[in-house]
């Protein structure tokens, strides 16, 4: 399995390891959504990776309890807003997202 590699936008973040850890219950329950087989895959192989820069740029990190409560939030949605849909369904996400696969490939 290739590695996954996360580098956080912007403004301070968690300590790596709890950002770390609710990052990767996104993304695990994101593919799980789609694809259990490999959701299994990544938990299994632990192939997500963290770039925690944040900390050294802004000499800061907030608390896991200023962000837990949306990620809880959010991994509780069943449906999502017709805009996100939209989002992910316009000409510049699929561009996008079929650069990142031909990446992959090369």
């Amino acid at each position: 399995m290739k590695k996954i590699i996360y580098v956080p936008g912007k403004n301070p973040k968690p300590p790596a390891a709890q950002h770390r850890q609710q990052l990767f219950r996104c993304l695990l329950q994101g593919v799980q959504r789609i694809d259990p087989e490999i959701a299994d895959d990544i938990e299994a192989t632990d192939s997500f990776t963290l770039v925690a820069w944040n900390r050294y740029f802004y000499d800061a990190v907030i608390g896991i309890a200023q962000i837990k409560p949306w990620v809880d939030q959010l991994l509780e949605q069943q449906t999502f807003p017709e805009s996100d849909i939209a989002a992910v369904r316009s000409v510049k996400y699929r561009l996008a997202r079929l650069l990142y696969q031909i990446g992959d490939h090369l």
